[in-house]
Parts: structure tokens; C-alpha cells; sequence
């Protein structure tokens, strides 16, 4: 049907007489996607004079559009210049950020409101994953390929538009993206420090990932020659950084206190969340006297309720024959109300 459909359109571009968006050595008039149609012009009284050149068209071949769908988006830098649209006499809605062909549009082409747009698809993704699919009780080689394949495309969809614009702050929330996927597989809070995550499972930030995949996916765009060398740079040397990711540096010493993580990650549920609660020291929330939020032990504040001693990292290894309770058990513990 798309096809009779741009068969009778054929001559569409013959009734645009208006100025287009300069772009290498064209004129860019128009966008056309099967029957989503985006007229493009410098000004807004060139803007006008394509709609009016579109209501000729249509009333010609007695073509009807749906002027409720129909939005206006007007592109600026500082102060937003005040313009109105109409067609058929009809005022247009002028909107501050559209979403074409998978890709949110920004009136400043900021890349946030797209990020936005990601996350949010890629969360539900997330959440539709951990729903159908028995998750926690498979191995983690496995989660990591089901991420690759139902997560990562979402993410990496018209990389080479938006990753380069991309804010700090958004940069940290696609990370936490993942290392909350991973978190909640290895049943570790979310407060759970990022680095120590990416160490035990072996993986990179998903920023660091969607590093070394944009330049491939720049490369292989592929140009018409009207556009006269008009390319997408790929991001300079220096920020691609072919370095593997490491994520020691950021890993807090104590860590190194913990017993070293011997093969590879338990595929059974609580035995892999018995072990990493270890490993982690997050038992020490449940031997601390103090109660007000913390997000590591301080040796004069942190006191261990069974001894009365300084609650410091690992202290529970001590405290277990005190409370004549045997590791498993101080797991367990763990994830008990107190009384």
C-alpha cells in the first residue's frame, strides 16, 4: 500500500517551492517516511509558505491531514523567537520537543529528553526481563548476553546523534542502567558501590561500552553524494580511549580486607547473595547500633550491638563465635526485621 501510496506522491516534491535547510551543497525541503511527512525551512515565514504550498497539494489531489497531529517545532539558541503557524487557516501546536523515527528532537538539540526516552524503554525492558524470565537462577554469563541482546540495542539506537552531546549527568545515569541490572541479579542493594560490581562480574560501564561500539556505528553510516562530504565526526582519540576499563582505582580499600572471590559467581540464588553480602560487608548494617543512614563504618560512631566494640569493616569474622551463630546463619540474619 506504501508503494501506490509513493507512486501518487511522486510529483510532491515539484509543489514545495519554498527555501530549504542548507546541508552541504542541497537544500533539504522536506523529510518523507511512508505518510509522516517533516517540512523543513530556515524561517518561519518560509515555514508558512511550505504549508500553504502543502495545502494546494492536498486540496489538488484531495489528500486530507490530520492538523491535531500536525506539530510545529521552531530550533534556537538563547531566546525562543515568538511564531505562529497555520494551515487551512487552522493554528498549529508548537511544541518544545518531538519524537521522529525513534529519535526525541529537542528545540535546542539537546540529547536529554532522548536519553530520557531510552532509559525509560530500556527500564521496562528490564523490568519485563526479570518478570518472564527466571533470571536470578541462571548463570551470569547468561544475564549478561540477555542484556546485550534486549537492553543494548535500545540503548545504542541513533548512537552516533546523541552519545557525543551527551551531559555527565546523563552519562551517569545510563551507567547506573546497567549496574542496576547486575545488582539486581546479584541481589545486592542499589547503594552498593559501582566499581566493586563491575570487578566481581567482570564488565565495563555501559558508557565505556557504547564508547568503543560508536565509532564502528559512525563508520558505517552510509552518505548520498549531494551531501558533498557532510559527515558525522566520530568522537577525537583522546575520549574514545582504547583503554579497558578498570575499575580498581575506584574500589574502596576495604574491600581488599574481604576473602577473595574463588572461581567463578554462584549460579544459586542465596548462595550468591549470601557470598557477595560478605564479600561486601553490607552484614555490617545489621550488627551496627546506629541506626541513622550510613553509607560506610566509622570507627568512632559504628558500635557492634553483640560485643559493644567498634563495628569496623569485617567485624562480624569476629563476632560470629560471640553470637555462637555460624556464617550462614549471620546471612540470614541479614535479611530478618529486628525485633
Amino acid at each position: 500500500m506504501f508503494r501506490l501510496f509513493s507512486i501518487f506522491t511522486a510529483d510532491f516534491p515539484n509543489s514545495l517551492r519554498h527555501t530549504g535547510v542548507p546541508l552541504g551543497n542541497v537544500k533539504i525541503r522536506y523529510l518523507l517516511y511512508a505518510d509522516d511527512l517533516v517540512l523543513l525551512a530556515p524561517s518561519a515565514p518560509e515555514l508558512q509558505k511550505a504549508l500553504t504550498h502543502l495545502e494546494e497539494y492536498t486540496s489538488r489531489y484531495r489528500l486530507s491531514v490530520n492538523v491535531t497531529k500536525t506539530k510545529c517545532m521552531v530550533f534556537y539558541k538563547g531566546y525562543c523567537p515568538k511564531s505562529s503557524f497555520f494551515y487551512n487557516g487552522i493554528p498549529l501546536e508548537l511544541c518544545t520537543n518531538f519524537t521522529y523515527l525513534g529519535v526525541v528532537l529537542s528545540t535546542r538539540l539537546s540529547s536529554s529528553k532522548h536519553i530520557d526516552h531510552v532509559l525509560a524503554k530500556a527500564n521496562a525492558k528490564v523490568g519485563f526481563l526479570f518478570a518472564r524470565l527466571p533470571l536470578r537462577e541462571i548463570s551470569l554469563q547468561v544475564v549478561l548476553d540477555i542484556f546485550h541482546t534486549y537492553i543494548l540495542p535500545i540503548v545504542m539506537y541513533a548512537l552516533p546523534i546523541w552519545f557525543p552531546s551527551m551531559t555527565e549527568n546523563a552519562s551517569k545515569r545510563l551507567n547506573s542502567l546497567f549496574t542496576k541490572y547486575l545488582k539486581r541479579y546479584l541481589g545486592l542493594p542499589y547503594l552498593t558501590n559501582n566499581a566493586i560490581v563491575h570487578f566481581l562480574t567482570d564488565t565495563s560501564s555501559l558508557c565505556d561500552i557504547l564508547r568503543h561500539k560508536l565509532l564502528k556505528a559512525t563508520l558505517n553510516i552510509s552518505y548520498p553524494a549531494e551531501l558533498d562530504g557532510v559527515r558525522i565526526l566520530p568522537l577525537p582519540n583522546e575520549t574514545l580511549n582504547n583503554c579497558p576499563y578498570n575499575p580498581i582505582p575506584s574500589i574502596p580499600t576495604y574491600f581488599w580486607l574481604s576473602t577473595p572471590l574463588v572461581g567463578k559467581i554462584p549460579v544459586l540464588e542465596e548462595t550468591r547473595r549470601s557470598l557477595l553480602y560478605e564479600m561486601i560487608d553490607i552484614t555490617h548494617f545489621h550488627i551496627c547500633k546506629t541506626k541513622d543512614f550510613h553509607l560506610e563504618p566509622d570507627i568512632e560512631t559504628c558500635l557492634c550491638r553483640f560485643c559493644n566494640g567498634p563495628a569496623y569493616h569485617y567485624h562480624h569474622r569476629e563476632c560470629a563465635p560471640l553470637m555462637h551463630l555460624s556464617h550462614s546463619a549471620l546471612m540470614r540474619a541479614t535479611f530478618t526485621k529486628e525485633p
